[in-house]
Order: C-alpha cells, then structure tokens, then sequence
C-alpha cells in the first residue's frame, strides 16, 4: 500500500487516523450511561407506601409482583405522595439506582395516577 501526501503535505493516512480518533471520542463521550440526553423516560406501576421506621420513613412504590423502589423526587412532588399513601399510580423515571444495601431507588420525573 503506497501513501500520498496530499496538496499541503499531510499524509492522507495521518489524516484519516486523526478523524477517526476523533468520531472514537465523540462516541465514547455520548454512549455513557449518566448522559441525561440520551435516557428515555420508563413507567412502573403499583401503590405508594411508606417503608421504615420514624424518623427514618421513605416513599416507596410497591409493584403487583410485590417488589418495593424508593422513590427519590423534587420536594413539592414529594409532599403530594405523603398524602396519596395507598394510591395505584404510574411512576414515570429516568434511571433506577441502588444504594449501598441493594435497594433499588427510582429517579422519579412525574407520577400519574393509575385507573386500572
């Protein structure tokens, strides 16, 4: 394979290798995972509970398949759940995150009350 330099100079392969470190990069930057463009919005749906004892209570979704997500949410959104406690709702959230211990947390973005 012979490599030709082009009108100024560059060697056409030093070229290509730098673009394509370049479009590497671009897709190592945009594939993570903690990229908050590129997470699609995902639904769960069960009733609202409360878990643990006081003064260390948390909102939490308990699904039909009995599995229990604390919710993790703005302030106003959270004062609204206290008092929608054994309410079937639809949990809209971007990613699940689990804690130390292993229990799962949803980062909640809306809840819509669910009339099934």
């Amino acid at each position: 394979m012979k490599f030709q330099k082009d009108k100024h100079g560059i060697w056409l392969f030093d070229l290509f290798l730098i673009v394509l470190l370049f479009v590497l990069t671009f897709f190592a930057i945009t594939g993570c995972n903690d990229n908050p463009f590129l997470q699609r919005e995902q639904s769960i749906t069960g009733t609202i509970t409360v878990t643990g004892n006081v003064p260390f209570t948390k909102l939490s979704l308990r699904t039909d398949y009995n599995k229990i997500y604390i919710l993790k949410c703005t302030q106003p959104l959270e004062s609204q759940l206290w008092k929608m406690q054994g309410a079937r709702v639809t949990v809209y959230y971007s990613r699940i995150i689990i804690d130390e211990f292993g229990i799962p947390t949803l980062d909640v973005i809306k809840v819509v009350i669910s009339y099934e």
